[in-house]
Order: structure tokens, then C-alpha cells, then sequence
């Protein structure tokens, strides 16, 4: 079973990119989830006015498709809702080392703990993400040995919502997939990074 959050970004991704009302099990199959594991995310985010639920006529007959109105496509994540369904403006520390590595754009660990105010394992957790991914380069091998610390950078532009990590599983092992929620874009990195060290 997949969990609703960890599949959130993803199904919005895919819902603000189509043009036609979709159904659910053609969401299910675009995001790589069980159909009753999106039934909720939907239904909380027809009741919050972020998605219109629609009669559609196919080889079936008649079933609920979905699609998203256009207020609700000028955010480029789905937006956090509390128990009353009302938008809430929570910022974690991802979002925080993503607006730091935005501006930087080329740093070091410790200036991302600085700037974003992270613990140097949460900072570590989501560069290595971000490297695996292939949203972010190592431009200099660091050596403890000396003190010298590795370079990173961002390999292109990105918008300004930050790229999420989710865990999904499939046939029985988790998979971990990097998703970009200003493109939709998703990767897989579940698989061992051949570049390790990475810090």
C-alpha cells in the first residue's frame, strides 16, 4: 500500500498538467499507486475546491473523473490543508535548504546547515537525495583528512517549490522517487549510487 503522503506531489503534479478530466484509475497507474490509495487525497481536495469532480462517459459508462480548476493550477504544490480543509502556510526544513540552495546555487554542508538552520544529518539526508536525483552536482571532493569540504551545485534551474522525497512500495520493497512539483518531473533512486562518498 502506498501512503497518501508520500504520493501527494506526484498525483498533483499530474493533475495540474491534464488538460481532461482523469480518472481515478488512470491517476493510480500515473503515479504508480493503488487506486483506493488515492481515493482520500481526492476526495479532501474536492471538498477544499482544489479539484472538480466530473460525470465522464466511457467504455464503463458513466464514471467520476477529475480535473483541476484554474486558481487551483497556479500552485505548483498541492497546498497543505488542515482538519477544516483550509490552505495552511507550514514550512519545513526541506523547504528551508531549498531556498538556500536556490540562492546560493554552489556551497558547502555547513553553509546549507547556516542558512537553512537544518541539523547536519537533515542537510546530509537531502543533499544525497538531491544528488542521487541529479537535481544537484558535486563539484569538489571534500577529504576530512584535511578539512576540505565538498562542493555542491544545482545542475540547471528549478523553480521555487522545493523537490520532494517520497517512499512508495511496490511488489513488497520500498522504492524511493524524487519529485520536482514545479514540472511534475519524478526519479527513482532507490537504487546504490555508484558515486559514493557523497559528502
Amino acid at each position: 500500500m502506498t501512503s497518501a503522503s508520500a504520493i501527494r506531489h506526484p498525483l498533483w503534479a499530474v493533475l495540474r498538467s491534464s488538460e481532461a478530466p482523469v480518472s481515478v484509475p488512470e491517476l493510480a497507474s500515473a503515479v504508480g499507486a493503488d487506486a483506493k490509495d488515492i481515493a482520500w487525497r481526492l476526495s479532501r481536495w474536492v471538498k477544499a475546491g482544489l479539484l472538480e469532480a466530473v460525470k465522464a462517459a466511457n467504455e464503463d459508462g458513466n464514471r467520476t473523473c477529475y480535473i483541476m480548476p484554474e486558481p487551483a493550477r497556479a500552485h505548483t504544490a498541492p497546498p497543505s490543508l488542515d482538519a477544516a480543509l483550509r490552505s495552511t502556510k507550514a514550512r519545513g526544513g526541506r523547504a528551508a535548504m531549498w531556498r538556500a540552495i536556490r540562492v546560493k546555487k554552489r556551497f558547502d554542508l555547513v553553509e546549507l546547515v547556516v542558512m537553512a538552520e537544518v541539523s547536519m544529518a537533515s542537510a546530509k539526508v537531502y543533499v544525497s537525495a538531491l544528488l542521487r536525483a541529479g537535481i544537484l552536482r558535486r563539484e569538489v571532493l571534500g577529504s576530512a583528512a584535511i578539512g576540505k569540504r565538498s562542493i555542491y551545485a544545482l545542475t540547471g534551474k528549478f523553480g521555487p517549490v522545493p523537490p520532494v522525497v517520497s517512499i512508495r512500495r511496490e511488489n513488497g520493497r520500498p522504492i524511493t522517487v524524487v519529485t520536482d512539483p514545479n514540472t511534475g518531473m519524478a526519479r527513482e533512486i532507490s537504487a546504490p549510487s555508484s558515486t559514493y562518498p557523497l559528502f
